[in-house]
């Protein structure tokens, strides 16, 4: 795939995160794919997006910044939602900022390194008495 077909792969599978079909992800993901150097595998790739989503029913992945080098995306996000699940739901929103490297290898994404950020804070500090 050349920049544009990749920038725009990834929006697509943004979008299927975003709206929550998750069974529609094998389209973009590999059934082997590798998370921060360690093999996931497919299921265990849905079941983080749902453990993360589930607790911030509005979660929404927002990109600032996509960048393309070869076989490589490079994101930026803003992640937002409203805490209402898990540990004791509170409320309140959260605000914090992702950064990923995905590797496509035969129109799949194959690796992902990731993690995410909040100036000085994380999203457990957010939500008092979680």
């Amino acid at each position: 795939m050349d920049s544009d077909a990749l920038r725009d792969f990834y929006r697509r599978y943004l979008a299927c995160c975003n709206d929550r079909r998750f069974g529609d992800l094998a389209e973009f993901v590999d059934p082997e794919v590798r998370i921060n150097g360690i093999d996931q595998g497919f299921d265990r790739y849905v079941a983080g997006l749902r453990a993360m989503v589930e607790p911030f029913p509005g979660y929404r992945w927002k990109v600032r910044h996509l960048l393309v080098d070869g076989d490589r995306l490079s994101a930026h996000f803003t992640d937002t939602g409203v805490h209402t699940g898990g540990a004791a739901p509170t409320g309140r929103a959260v605000d914090t900022q992702e950064f990923a490297v995905y590797r496509i290898a035969d129109g799949k994404i194959v690796e992902v390194w990731g993690a995410w950020v909040m100036a000085g804070s994380s999203v457990l500090t957010q939500l008092p008495g979680a």
